[in-house]
């Protein structure tokens, strides 16, 4: 069976990837996508959402031990006391989180996910 992300209302997309494991506690164990002519690749619609990517996020590209990794960059803060907390502010503009990216976080705390 297989189980796509809220708001899913199919597997693959019109790109030609494919759910090949489902979304099992939130991760997806892999999908398959192909490189255009141009060099290009498209990252699964389910894997962008989980992951909470959007058009003109940065993303860093590694190539390590035959594995090719592809994180987002980390944004730029500043570290500020408010009152006797130290809150991290970002140094550019960025989008409120919504709703989902919200619960996607506290979940993976809740579970042990979010640790590193």
């Amino acid at each position: 069976m297989r189980r796509l992300s809220p708001g899913s209302s199919r597997a693959g997309s019109e790109h030609g990837d494919r759910l090949v494991g489902a979304i099992v506690n939130g991760m997806i164990p892999t999908m398959t996508t192909t490189i255009d002519a141009a060099g290009r690749l498209v990252i699964p619609g389910p894997i962008r959402r989980e992951a909470a990517l959007e058009p003109g996020v940065p993303l860093e590209v590694r190539w390590r031990d035959g594995i090719i990794e592809i994180e987002p960059q980390p944004i730029p803060v500043a570290l500020e006391t408010r009152g006797r907390l130290l809150v991290a502010r970002p140094k550019i503009k960025v989008r409120p989180l919504g709703a989902a990216a919200v619960e996607r976080t506290r979940r993976d705390i809740s579970t042990g996910r979010g640790r590193r």
